[in-house]
């Protein structure tokens, strides 16, 4: 995510409409001022509260005796920071010329072990062919491999599935494990090259008004076949608990798809997109102001659930065993 930028699909309506304009900083202000005007912003904006079980009234309460007007701009943004990691959410920001935005931990409490090099060495022959942020080759004898770095320089996606089904691949594994995100336009195109009929993949909702329950209604997300290729291979999509924001995106609406299975870890999540706003100091404040859900109208931010859950242990990394694969192998074959 970037500042005053939207994470959003290309056909969907940008934020812009219910965002405020940047302000120019102010020449004088307090501690207090500064905090309501944080907390206000968010309140307004925020559109996870429910989904995160927090009261922000009783947020501001709190924090807001811990302000004192003669404290420090370091001290004041180190508490507003506080209370916005109450929301738990990696796509909420504040930052200032002083100090960078803190990052949610949503993986840190998870068992997550990941090589590729143990995924190139062990069972694509010690060879994974690089193009962008793909990396491919073939695995098990007729399956292809695609593991995703980044959800950024991916475009050839497409391209390679169909190249391994000309090479004779039998099923594909694609694997977003420790992907953290990036643009998810794309996604919509691709799968079309996987259906042969429309297909509802997920839904999208942003705020619309001030209160805490004001949204859209729930916009369909559909993609149409392709009208001169169908892959008709079965996949395996990988995920793990860093799998978040763009890649919660690919496994929630790939999970749709008929012959794809989702294997792996809950994702991260990381369903909001979210817009910057400039507070009277020159602060830049930006929450999630949007959600996924899956087609099943069920939101992403807090993950997707694979359908198939198996992690790996560190120990079994260590081996060079990777059981997560092992399993999506499985399931192809």
């Amino acid at each position: 995510m970037k500042f005053f930028s939207i994470l959003y699909l290309s056909f969907m309506i940008t934020f812009f409409s219910c965002s405020k304009e940047i302000m120019i900083p102010s020449e004088s202000f307090d501690a207090v001022s500064i905090f309501e005007e944080f907390w206000t912003y968010v309140d307004e904006h925020y559109i996870y509260f429910r989904e995160k079980g927090v009261d922000w009234d009783e947020v501001r309460e709190r924090y807001l005796s811990l302000v004192s007007r003669d404290m420090t701009d370091v001290e004041l943004f180190d508490l507003c920071q506080d209370a916005l990691m109450e929301l738990r959410d990696n796509h909420n920001r504040l930052q200032s010329s002083f100090s960078s935005a803190r990052k949610y931990p949503y993986f840190a409490d998870f068992e997550v072990h990941f090589s590729i090099d143990v995924v190139r060495d062990q069972y694509a022959g010690g060879r994974l062919t690089q193009e962008g942020d793909l990396f491919y080759g073939m695995i098990a004898g007729d399956l292809g491999y695609i593991f995703i770095q980044d959800m950024d320089r991916f475009q050839a996606l497409p391209a390679i599935m169909r190249q391994m089904k000309e090479e004779g691949a039998k099923g594909i594994i694609i694997d977003i494990r420790s992907n953290r995100g990036g643009d998810s336009n794309p996604f919509i195109e691709m799968i079309s090259e996987l259906i042969t009929e429309p297909l509802t993949v997920g839904y999208y909702i942003e705020k619309s008004g001030p209160g805490h329950e004001e949204n859209t209604d729930p916009i369909p997300v559909r993609s149409t076949p392709s009208a001169d290729f169908y892959l008709y291979l079965p996949i395996a999509l990988i995920t793990d608990r860093e799998s978040y924001s763009a890649s919660s995106y690919m496994a929630a609406m790939y999970k749709a798809v008929p012959g794809v299975t989702v294997v792996g870890q809950l994702t991260g999540g990381g369903g909001g997109g979210n817009n910057g706003y400039q507070l009277s100091n020159g602060w830049i404040i930006a929450v999630s102001m949007s959600d996924f859900l899956d087609a099943e109208m069920q939101s992403i931010e807090s993950g997707v659930e694979p359908d198939v859950f198996i992690e790996n242990t560190a120990e079994g990394i260590s081996a060079g065993r990777d059981d997560m694969l092992e399993k999506a192998i499985d399931i192809l074959q």
